[in-house]
């Protein structure tokens, strides 16, 4: 196996975020586990401190807040964030929804990602379902027309960031042209009619991401 070599920019990156994991997550980390509860102000302000020292977003393009970082740089990042315990860690090298910027409008893109990247947002991905999860093609929840407007029904669980989150990219299913079935993303909003976060779920670790339902 050949491991490319880092590029100066990013190797320099990847120390800094080394010693931000040691000074600020270790610590926080250490008093998390000795007690055995976790406040969501903690996480809410390890993500500020790691913000402001330019570790947040690094995957989105330049003209949208980032600086357009390469796969290998993020896991280059990401090998030195993963040396904390999974939660604490990924709050420091947040990604940003790069992939809604290659299938959203401009008036999308305003009012959904751009307050992702600003740190006033944050995104769930909600895809798995009571009775599908990597089996996408078997999810249940389904979008119809009504009266000009989408109906979604449905439920999602295990959703990283669902107790948290602003807005929610959205599997369902819908009646595409002909009459089959096919799958597509709606961004759902926390508050709008209907939508509720039934509960939190309890896991076993990684106690610094909520999970939802």
């Amino acid at each position: 196996m050949v491991v490319p070599e880092l590029p100066a920019d990013v190797r320099m990156l990847k120390e800094r975020v080394g010693r931000f994991v040691v000074v600020e997550v270790y610590p926080l980390e250490a008093a998390i586990a000795e007690r055995g509860t976790i406040e969501s102000t903690e996480v809410d302000e390890l993500r500020r401190k790691a913000r402001e020292a330019g570790f947040a977003m690094l995957n989105m393009p330049p003209d949208h807040g980032g600086q357009g970082l390469s796969m290998l740089g993020q896991v280059a990042l990401e090998e030195e964030s993963g040396k904390a315990t999974n939660g604490l860690g990924f709050a420091v090298v947040d990604r940003g929804p790069r992939e809604l910027l290659e299938i959203a409008t401009p008036a999308q893109i305003e009012r959904f990602v751009a307050p992702v990247i600003r740190g006033e947002y944050r995104e769930a991905w909600a895809i798995t379902e009571p009775g599908a999860g990597s089996d996408v093609a078997g999810i249940k929840t389904f979008a119809r027309r009504e009266n000009g407007e989408y109906v979604v029904n449905g439920s999602k669980t295990f959703i990283t960031n669902g107790v948290r989150a602003d807005i929610y990219v959205t599997a369902v299913k819908t009646t595409q042209e002909g009459g089959h079935h096919g799958i597509s993303f709606f961004v759902l909003e926390k508050g709008m009619p209907g939508f509720t976060v039934s509960r939190k779920l309890e896991k076993l670790g990684w106690h610094a991401s909520d999970t939802g339902e």
